[in-house]
């Protein structure tokens, strides 16, 4: 009796910590939102000289998205630029790069070779002209003001600068990004290079860091670590519209995630200057992994507990774990609540549930890429629709 009642303590205990703490994160949340919604919009001044650009986009088995890419470049608003497509794959991407290419002013196409996207990009850097490199994926639509907006901000102290994408396809999935986006890249103003959401940088910077390591499973952080270890500034640009392939339903999310963690864990181990540099930076960079496997860990010992333990043993076990489950996927509801204290819509009430879902996803995805490194692959993209519905699946 004794044993039961401690126990109960001890599981009431557990609880009431779970409880505190959630209610802290609700409302530092809450807190952190109010406060970013009041602070003052960052300036956005147009340079006095617009400078040439040249638009760099890697297309590897990529015959859909590339057409209605350069379709998209056709609108844009800018003085100065070109496009260099690096086209390649099975599926006839080269050959309809160069047939899409005649409908869009100063563009040419080269043709990859199966090196990865790093390489690709280096090959369209070493044929373009423009004093800025901007680096657009191929499945992205771009708005007319896109490359105004995008260039805009650099000068001596914003080296680099990357865009807003948003879904092609909005779903509660595709939603939830757009909220971690909007807290990262708004409210805690700490703007991360992002490929989706395309790069602008300076020639003379890409000359200072080196070319793109032909070996990295993410470019873009990448780019981003080495500009961040040299003190370079980067900068978000609301204002750089553009439409993307994310993904929008949980099969695409769980697929997405696996490579995205496997290219992170091999990307954390090529820049330990940057990702492990400090207590805090390592403790953010490998938490998803930690937490992945302590989780793991826990589940697995309920369950050993619940098989051979006796039933009040078990019952106790069953709820430790409960309780452990709900705090971390509840933690997650912090974002909703910072998102809807940041912009006044509660429309984002709505995807509630999604949060905790996709964390769920994201420990079992963490866990399984840990494993499976060695299936990542320099050719690293998203879902691609367009690609899908063309082929009848």
């Amino acid at each position: 009796m004794v044993a039961e009642d401690a126990a109960l303590v001890l599981l009431a205990a557990a609880a009431g910590l779970a409880i505190a703490s959630l209610a802290q994160m609700w409302l530092g949340a809450l807190w952190r939102g109010a406060r970013a919604r009041r602070r003052a919009a960052l300036p956005t001044n147009e340079p006095g000289t617009w400078p040439f650009v040249s638009v760099i986009v890697p297309a590897w088995n990529e015959r859909a998205t590339v057409r209605q890419c350069i379709a998209a470049l056709r609108h844009v608003d800018y003085p100065a630029w070109e496009t260099v497509v690096v086209a390649g794959g099975s599926d006839g991407t080269y050959e309809e790069a160069i047939r899409q290419s005649g409908r869009l002013s100063n563009c040419q196409v080269i043709e990859q070779q199966p090196l990865g996207k790093p390489a690709a990009l280096n090959a369209g850097l070493r044929v373009t002209n423009g004093e800025i490199i901007v680096l657009l994926d191929a499945d992205s639509l771009v708005s007319s003001q896109w490359l105004r907006a995008l260039v805009a901000p650099l000068d001596r102290v914003i080296g680099a600068a990357t865009g807003n994408p948003l879904p092609t396809r909005l779903t509660a999935i595709s939603r939830t990004e757009l909220m971690e986006r909007i807290v990262v890249y708004e409210i805690r103003r700490a703007p991360i290079l992002q490929g989706s959401g395309s790069i602008a940088i300076a020639r003379d910077l890409i000359a200072e860091i080196g070319p793109f390591p032909e070996d990295a499973y993410a470019d873009d952080w990448d780019l981003d670590a080495r500009l961040a270890v040299r003190g370079i500034a980067r900068g978000f640009c609301p204002g750089a519209v553009l439409r993307t392939e994310r993904p929008a339903t949980l099969g695409e999310y769980w697929r997405n995630e696996v490579r995205w963690r496997r290219a992170h864990l091999i990307s954390l181990f090529q820049l330990p200057h940057y990702f492990f540099r400090d207590v805090p930076s390592t403790l953010r960079s490998l938490y998803p992994y930690v937490a992945a496997w302590l989780t793991a860990l826990l589940t697995a010992l309920t369950l050993l507990v619940v098989l051979v333990g006796d039933p009040e043993l078990s019952a106790g076990a069953l709820a430790f774990w409960g309780i452990v489950i709900a705090w971390l996927v509840l933690g997650r509801v912090a974002l909703v609540i910072q998102v809807i204290a940041y912009t006044g819509e509660r429309r984002w009430l709505r995807d509630v549930w999604a949060p905790p879902v996709l964390f769920l996803i994201t420990l079992v995805a963490a866990c399984v890429a840990s494993l499976t490194t060695r299936r990542a692959t320099l050719d690293f993209k998203g879902p691609r629709r367009v690609v899908e519905d063309e082929s009848g699946l």
